[in-house]
């Protein structure tokens, strides 16, 4: 595997590629087999610090385009449980601000932790067994 910080910045250039899919296409299917191959670098990734970088700059840094729908799969694939705990966190800092629209996006992803994801649906690979494994830490 490579090196902590390649293995990261290939993740991000991965997500960023998926949701400039999903801003062009606007269509799940289509990004769907990406997502699925993502899924496959992820379980191969022993370092979870390099998937929690990833996953949480595909979600607040602006420059993964639909970032909070890409991890959105990823919260229903994996159910980290550092992810919800991320976003139940920054759902209450957004709230505190009174920031209703910022709130809404953190409540949007967690949404995505519910087994009956509604969602879900629009997701091939979510459908013939997608809980991955890679959820420990």
């Amino acid at each position: 595997m490579m090196a902590g910080s390649q293995a990261v910045n290939e993740l991000k250039s991965r997500l960023s590629a998926v949701g400039i899919t999903y801003s062009v296409e606007n269509f799940t299917a289509v990004a769907d087999p990406l997502l699925e191959q993502i899924s496959l670098m992820i379980d191969s990734i022993d370092d979870q610090s390099v998937i929690q970088a990833a996953i949480m700059w595909a979600l607040d840094s602006g420059d993964c385009p639909a970032g909070g729908e890409v991890v959105r799969y990823f919260a229903h694939r994996y159910q980290w449980p550092w992810l919800k705990e991320e976003v139940e966190r920054k759902r209450a800092d957004r709230r505190s601000v009174r920031d209703l629209r910022g709130e809404r996006v953190y409540e949007w992803v967690l949404e995505a932790f519910d087994d009956d994801w509604d969602d879900a649906d629009f997701y091939p690979s979510l459908q013939t067994g997608g809980r991955a494994s890679n959820g420990s830490g």
